[in-house]
């Protein structure tokens, strides 16, 4: 049986992983990604030339990670969530000189922080995939209590989007990371299903997406991710992420490579389905190379044992 620690770890190393992995994709389609890196990518590698993320080193990860840790760090230092801090400390990271590309609209919600807005009027009424990224830190500290878990992740998308669908999807990945968390016999009918019923009420366009999903697991991979999309639009970002996590959910590498070489918002993506990869297996399940020469691993690790003591300290029953 896999420990609820290593489930932690995998969940939030299996995130750094796939966007360390899909950096060098982003923005890219699946042929000039075959184009720059003379195949599919496997491993590690630097951007091209004139990416964006050009100057990191192969293993670095992006934007995506370094929003959930701010918001991690901000729960194990105040012992919950505290949006007010969270915002502060994503304002500070924003003028940092490590600020590595946050999209449109989290850099204008991260403005309107800076120039004085209240933290729960400064969202951008936008369906990014923004809020939805940085939901793995709350579901691991409130995955023991589905209320919880809806307010605080509702709460910690409000700072950057306040758009139904992006709160939707933010919703649906801290309740999806949260069920595998405690799943050992995985039903991948019950997973989605249960995780679309969970958002219903606040956005059935999103909902119906990810039913939909369901129905695509016979087509190829590559088929099946052009169906669905792989942008940074939460009702593309977040069904690509669960239909590569589904379709191999015992093996983390063809989860989170699926992702990564179906370009476009690749470290988005591959990022989510590294989670909930991560979330289902357990670290130990990561293959170990991909750790060792992964950026701040070390810290990361650290970073999820914490959170997963902390999250001890609640009393209700798992989910």
């Amino acid at each position: 049986m896999t420990t609820l620690l290593a489930r932690f770890q995998g969940a939030f190393m299996g995130l750094a992983i796939g966007d360390a992995l899909g950096m060098p994709a982003k923005f890219l389609s699946r042929e000039q990604i075959k184009e720059y890196y003379g195949g599919e990518i496997r491993t590690y590698r630097r951007a091209h030339r004139g990416h964006s993320s050009s100057h990191l080193d192969p293993g670095c990860y992006t934007d995506e990670t370094q929003l959930n840790r701010i918001v991690a760090e901000s729960l194990v230092q105040c012992g919950r969530l505290e949006p007010f801090h969270v915002a502060e400390r994503l304002v500070e990271w924003f003028h940092s000189e490590d600020c590595r590309g946050p999209g449109p609209t989290v850099s204008a919600a991260l403005k309107h922080l800076a120039a004085g807005v209240p933290w729960n009027k400064s969202g951008v009424h936008a369906a990014g995939c923004g809020a939805g990224i940085r939901a793995l830190p709350i579901a691991l500290l409130y995955h023991r209590d589905e209320e919880e878990l809806r307010e605080n992740t509702k709460l910690c998308s409000l700072i950057t989007h306040n758009d139904s669908k992006a709160i939707a999807g933010a919703v649906a990945v801290a309740y999806l990371i949260a069920r595998l968390l405690h799943t050992e016999e995985l039903s991948v009918s019950g997973l989605i299903r249960g995780t679309a019923h969970s958002i219903e009420e606040l956005d059935g366009e999103l909902a119906a997406q990810l039913r939909w999903v369901l129905s695509l697991l016979p087509l190829p991979t590559e088929e099946a991710l052009a169906e669905i999309g792989t942008s940074g639009y939460i009702l593309e970002t977040l069904p690509a992420a669960a239909y590569c996590f589904i379709k191999t959910p015992t093996d983390f590498s063809a989860s989170v490579l699926s992702a990564v070489n179906a370009g476009e918002d690749a470290d988005s993506v591959a990022c989510l389905a590294g989670a909930f990869s991560g979330a289902y297996n357990g670290v130990g399940r990561i293959p170990p190379d991909w750790i060792t020469q992964l950026e701040d691993r070390d810290w990361l690790m650290n970073l999820a044992s914490s959170l997963c003591a902390l999250s001890t300290n609640q009393i209700r029953p798992a989910m």
